[in-house]
């Protein structure tokens, strides 16, 4: 079921001022709107719950910002940041385990996001019927 909220001159405000921080733009309110129309499902529920000059809906919006309008190189390049920033603590601290409560759950979701945005570069199809999708067989 498709819910439409309508924005008011406060939500404008606090979502102009996230979309300018990240394209350097000044976004009309139409722009705004398409921008608020296409957000993530969550990333909406915390303005709904929150309002949208919470600062959580803001991080969220600005990171989700940040991901759509990076280059596929860009990209890449966040993911092995973010991926080396794990390993890194992983290696360092035996004892660390990875769960959905520690320090690196925003680095989880943003990793998420990222990776399905160049899906297209990390899952290579093989040319072998059978093949290793990783490698390419010719």
């Amino acid at each position: 079921m498709k819910i439409t909220v309508e924005l008011e001159k406060e939500d404008f405000d606090s979502m102009h001022d996230v979309i300018f921080e990240v394209r350097r733009i000044k976004p009309t309110n139409e722009e705004i709107q398409t921008i608020w129309d296409s957000l993530p499902d969550d990333i909406r529920g915390t303005a709904l719950e929150w309002g949208c000059s919470d600062t959580v809906f803001r991080d969220k919006m600005y990171e989700w910002l940040k991901t759509i309008s990076m280059t596929d190189q860009e990209i890449i390049s966040r993911i092995i940041k973010l991926e080396s920033e794990i390993t890194g603590r992983i290696i360092s601290d035996r004892t660390f385990r990875a769960s959905d409560g520690d320090e690196y759950q925003s680095h989880r979701e943003e990793l998420k996001i990222l990776r399905a945005q160049v899906k297209h570069l990390l899952n290579v199809p093989s040319y072998v019927k059978g093949g290793d999708t990783q490698r390419h067989n010719k």
